[in-house]
């Protein structure tokens, strides 16, 4: 990996925490949803980064390793809001049209979550959680400096990409149309391994075709996590306030998420092809 590419890698690392920083200083304010969705996203691209690091850099795996599990207790801080979040928005805009469904007895219920999940969050978090980022991004490039400058060439960072996606691979092998879960499953691997592919974009572009259909089979997957998480809610409702929810509105989650799932499904080898071109 010769200067450059180091270069290009601590600025993935320097522009994703440039990103978080500016979104947590929003939500110590005042928690707003887009700075809660950017801060989540920054912190993943943070832990891809690591993971790739730690490929290149064998001797510090154990210690990187520990930094990735301090950004992700720090992720999780935000999972619930951004769950709220989500769903709330997927109630008041992502819903057809026609879909004849009354949802006024919902507002009340996810204004309430959304305010509870909020308040929770600001108290949680701190000006520790940029301290601990801050921190972990400077001494992983004070640990790896020197290795990574030693690494002339691509081959390395290749071989790390390779792990993420065989790991992308190992959750297609055991995808069933039938059972949503296991699109679950490769949701993450899917995404740590585009956000891998962004850093080496930045070290060799020609791979912006690859990341864009990256994203759109990502979308499947996201659509379908949101609803799964949008179902979750609905049912929490229907126990706390002991009241049905319209049975349309299940009927429609539960046939758009099989759309997606067949979407995905039926595009599923279009990620080797990806692959190939990778290669």
């Amino acid at each position: 990996m010769d200067h450059f590419s180091s270069i290009s890698l601590k600025k993935y690392f320097e522009e994703s925490h440039k990103t978080y920083e500016k979104n947590l200083n929003v939500c110590l304010i005042k928690v707003e949803e887009k700075a809660v969705h950017d801060c989540r996203v920054s912190l993943r691209r943070l832990m891809s980064a690591l993971s790739t690091v730690a490929i290149l850099t064998p001797a510090h795996v154990n210690q990187l390793s520990k930094y990735k599990r301090t950004l992700k207790k720090i992720q999780r801080k935000f999972s619930a809001t951004r769950d709220s979040h989500v769903s709330h928005d997927y109630l008041n805009n992502r819903l057809p049209p026609d879909l004849n469904v009354d949802l006024s007895h919902l507002s009340l219920f996810f204004s309430s979550i959304i305010s509870n999940n909020e308040l929770q969050l600001s108290e949680n978090l701190s000006e520790k959680d940029l301290e601990n980022v801050s921190f972990i991004i400077n001494h992983t490039f004070e640990l790896t400096h020197d290795t990574l400058l030693t690494l002339h060439d691509l081959s390395c960072y290749y071989q790390s990409l390779n792990v993420s996606f065989l790991k992308v691979i190992e959750k297609l092998y055991h995808l069933d149309e039938k059972v949503i879960d296991t699109f679950h499953d490769i949701r993450i691997p899917l995404k740590n391994f585009r956000y891998q592919l962004e850093i080496l974009q930045l070290l060799s572009p020609i791979y912006q075709d690859q990341l864009v259909k990256l994203k759109e089979l990502q979308e499947y997957l996201g659509e379908i996590q949101d609803l799964a998480v949008l179902i979750a809610f609905l049912e929490l409702f229907e126990k706390d306030e002991s009241e049905a929810v319209n049975p349309i509105l299940f009927s429609w989650i539960e046939e758009r998420m099989i759309t997606l799932s067949k979407n995905f499904y039926d595009q599923r080898f279009q990620l080797l092809s990806l692959w190939d071109v990778i290669n």
